[in-house]
């Protein structure tokens, strides 16, 4: 990467984690811009299953996660 650069143009999606004030809730959320959709949405070429697994992995962590019994799970 050059200076001046954005390091998000390298990026497949940009996910966020934010923790609530109590501590006991996780949330990891998409941020504009670099949606799943959008970018599964340019990954149809045969050859370019490997990048939609990788974004279809990195996907499946949004949600929210709550801490139960001193570990995080995935909220209903």
């Amino acid at each position: 990467m050059e200076p001046g650069e954005n390091a998000d143009d390298y990026q497949y999606i940009i996910l966020e984690a934010s923790l609530d004030a109590a501590g006991t809730t996780l949330t990891i959320a998409e941020k504009p811009g670099k949606t799943c959709n959008e970018v599964l949405a340019k990954y149809k070429l045969p050859e370019e299953a490997g990048h939609r697994r990788v974004v279809q992995k990195a996907c499946a962590a949004r949600g929210r996660f709550v801490l139960h019994d001193g570990k995080l799970v995935r909220a209903p």
